[in-house]
């Protein structure tokens, strides 16, 4: 398992499995989204590690694990979003698994359902890459 960090920032862990990357959320990350200056360190630090995922591979096959995250802010649906436009534009495939439930109904709500794909459990998600 890799850590993919962003000079000293929240570190994503990374694993792979059948050419797929497997981006984890750790929630803790969430709990400190701004620093002292007011930056929204988490979102800047996340969307540099997705991205740096996105870019290993042609085409990128990245799966998000939210299976650690009990809260979620429209910054990160935003970045969701936007890292999914990404690989999509690239002809990979991006997909958000293990929602808890709360974040769920968030997505739910919001029906991300129509701009993302979501999957119950990361093994669900790789079995959607095929």
């Amino acid at each position: 398992m890799k850590q993919v960090s962003d000079d000293g920032g929240f570190e994503f862990p990374v694993d792979r499995k059948a050419g797929v990357a497997i981006v984890a959320i750790p929630n803790e990350a969430l709990s400190k989204v701004v620093d002292s200056a007011g930056r929204a360190t988490f979102l800047v630090d996340a969307q540099d590690a997705i991205e740096a995922v996105i870019g290993e591979s042609d085409p990128p096959r990245v799966i998000i694990d939210f299976s650690g995250v009990q809260i979620v802010s429209s910054g990160v649906i935003g970045l969701l979003i936007e890292m999914s436009r990404q690989a999509q534009s690239k002809g990979g495939k991006f997909v958000v698994a293990g929602l808890q439930p709360h974040v769920s109904e968030v997505f739910s709500i919001a029906r991300l359902e129509r701009v993302l794909n979501i999957q119950p459990t990361v093994d669900d998600a790789l079995r959607a890459m095929d």
